[in-house]
C-alpha cells in the first residue's frame, strides 16, 4: 500500500510521525482492531488531525511495513 508520501515531510504538525507510528504499532499488538479501520482511533488519539490526515498517518504507517522487505 503506498501512498507516496515520506516520512520526512509528512506534516508540519509538532508530533513526530514516530509518535503516530508507535501508537499505531501499540493499538495493532493489542488486537483492538483491524489495522484498516485505524484511522478513527489516531482521530480520537489526536483530535486535530483531520480525516485525510489520520488515514495518511495510517497509509504511511502501513507503507513502513512494506519498506522494511
Amino acid at each position: 500500500m503506498g501512498c507516496g508520501v515520506s516520512h520526512s515531510s509528512f506534516f508540519t504538525m509538532d508530533l513526530p510521525m514516530q509518535d503516530y507510528f508507535d501508537f499505531l504499532e501499540d493499538l495493532r499488538e493489542s488486537g483492538e482492531t483491524n489495522m484498516f479501520g485505524a484511522a478513527p482511533y489516531l482521530r480520537r488519539e489526536w483530535p486535530e488531525l483531520s480525516r485525510t490526515e489520520a488515514r495518511d498517518v495510517l497509509m504511511a504507517w502501513m507503507k513502513s511495513y512494506d519498506d522494511q522487505d
